[in-house]
């Protein structure tokens, strides 16, 4: 069986994502799936998603399957990551400043006297939907790292298709306030950072 493309991405301190991609007609083995940090079990659930992600011309389906462990323990600054399922296996480290793969915004970017808003959420599969705490704080980072502007969440209201449920863990911050042109980082607490 060919061997899944497989990528690691930390969510937040307690979840963790890998993503799987595979022909349809060989889906990647999702379980069992070794979960280490620092060496030492990382005690949790797992949940799943998959979806056909692509067709070809040719009528080849690619399949990508999504692995989600949500940890008791939240990780560190730093803590060494190790999963391990029957045909792959993948490591990196924890921090704070990486990638956001649960806050959303527009990537073309703002007008700065236009209205400017983001979302936070993730929907973890048979896991449900990721916890977001709601009194946790966002800010802009100017270049520097200098935070130019700080917000609150506030309860969003998810309006799509009606399947897959919409999301009830789903938050917005509305940074329209500020209005100075320049390239910054929208950060939320624990979450990372999305792109400049």
């Amino acid at each position: 069986q060919p061997q899944p493309e497989a990528s690691l991405y930390p969510i937040s301190p307690t979840v963790v994502e890998v993503e799987l991609r595979s022909p349809a007609d060989a889906p990647a083995r999702t379980e069992p799936v070794e979960v280490l940090v620092d060496g030492r079990p990382w005690a949790g659930r797992s949940g799943v998603r998959r979806r056909v992600s692509e067709v070809t011309q040719a009528g080849r389906a690619t399949l990508t399957s999504w692995l989600f462990f949500e940890g008791q323990v939240p990780l560190r600054e730093g803590q060494k990551l190790s999963l391990k399922g029957p045909q792959w296996h993948l490591q990196g480290q924890f921090h704070q400043q990486r990638p956001a793969r649960a806050l959303h915004l527009n990537l073309l970017g703002y007008a700065a006297s236009a209205s400017k808003r983001a979302w936070v959420g993730a929907d973890l599969g048979s896991l449900g939907q990721l916890a977001v705490n709601p009194r946790s704080n966002c800010q802009l980072l100017d270049p520097k790292g200098q935070t130019v502007w700080k917000g609150t969440l506030q309860p969003g209201t998810d309006r799509g298709w009606p399947w897959p449920s919409p999301y009830s863990q789903l938050y917005s911050v509305d940074f329209s306030a500020f209005q100075t042109s320049g390239s910054y980082h929208l950060e939320e607490d624990g979450l990372g950072q999305p792109p400049p």
